[in-house]
């Protein structure tokens, strides 16, 4: 048996592109008003957390007039580090929704935190998806799937104008079976949301300049200082959690291949105890064998951090990071393929 057909997101897709603005004949805020119409400030503005989980929804239900009304018409949306370069326009970005959603027919997403600084938000999400087609539409035996990701939203009036994505692509592969490698376990569903609105913890820049300060040093001593003593890391990529010891191991280890020269942060939200800090690392990668005397290529790796402030101190460190990014960038991209 093969899938065929256009799925109703697609359907509804067309239709809503073929008329102007949100789908429904209005016009989409930030759109330059058609003669006779109301000015943009007329326009009302609009939670940005509301907003959000409105795009969520949309994809959810399969309502792209919806998604199409989440965005201002000169949104754009990226995942740094990956070779497409940015989606323009809201009516692209649901052109590239409606490709997942065809992709993944039964898929879902689920929003696990929001932290809303300003017009900024930054968004823990979820996604879940049962497989029973492969590559060729061939229908095989059910696969569920699924990642972390985090979402970076820049607003203008509550509108999303600028969104940036960072997850792991490596291990979906695998999940799917398309990558040799054991994979990341398929995270649950959140049921419902954490929206963290309050001011942030006093101090939290200088905890955040001092974490990736050591790291950039590779100062272990002075990284433990910053945490708590039951301190936990969760690398979402691969779905592993570690105490303090062991998260303090896999740094070390990271260390002996990655040697950190800075971190050039792009953006923070913070909320609350909870701060995201979304960044390019700079690293010089030592080649394994490479002959004493030979520089180490430079090359960039981006990510996101989320930490949970106590008492001016890190109790949980959440890393987000693409590993096929990182296998493009230190020449091992063949580990990619089939």
């Amino acid at each position: 048996m093969r899938y065929s057909g256009p799925s109703r997101f697609l359907v509804a897709l067309i239709a809503a592109l073929a008329g102007c603005g949100d789908g429904k004949g209005s016009a989409a805020p930030g759109a330059a008003p058609a003669e006779g119409a109301k000015p943009e400030a007329a326009i009302p503005a609009v939670d940005p957390v509301a907003n959000f989980l409105q795009s969520i929804d949309a994809y959810n239900e399969n309502s792209v007039e919806s998604l199409l009304a989440t965005y201002s018409d000169e949104a754009t949306w990226h995942m740094p580090g990956t070779s497409p370069p940015p989606v323009q326009g809201r009516k692209r970005i649901a052109r590239q929704g409606v490709a997942f959603k065809t992709n993944f027919p039964e898929s879902r997403f689920a929003v696990r935190r929001v932290l809303l600084m300003g017009g900024t938000l930054a968004a823990q999400v979820v996604f879940r998806a049962t497989r029973r087609f492969d590559e060729q539409g061939v229908e095989v035996a059910p696969r569920e799937v699924g990642y972390e990701a985090i979402q970076l939203v820049e607003t203008e009036r509550g509108y999303a104008r600028r969104t940036l994505v960072q997850h792991d692509q490596l291990g979906i592969r695998r999940q799917l079976g398309l990558v040799a490698g054991d994979p990341p376990p398929v995270p649950d569903l959140p049921r419902e949301p954490e929206i963290v609105r309050e001011a942030a913890t006093a101090g939290f820049e200088a905890v955040v300049a001092e974490l990736h300060g050591a790291w950039e040093r590779g100062d272990f001593a002075a990284w433990k200082d910053l945490v708590t003593e039951d301190f936990a890391l969760v690398d979402h990529a691969t779905g592993e959690r570690f105490d303090l010891a062991r998260a303090s191991a896999w740094l070390a280890g990271r260390d002996e291949e990655f040697d950190t020269v800075l971190f050039e942060r792009y953006q923070t939200v913070a909320a609350g105890p909870w701060v995201a800090t979304f960044f390019a690392e700079r690293v010089d990668h030592r080649k394994p064998g490479a002959a004493q005397g030979v520089p180490a290529p430079r090359i960039s790796l981006h990510g996101a951090h989320v930490m949970r402030l106590v008492g001016g101190r890190i109790a949980m460190l959440e890393i987000y990071r693409n590993q096929a990014e990182s296998l493009r960038e230190t020449g091992r991209a063949k580990e990619l393929l089939p």
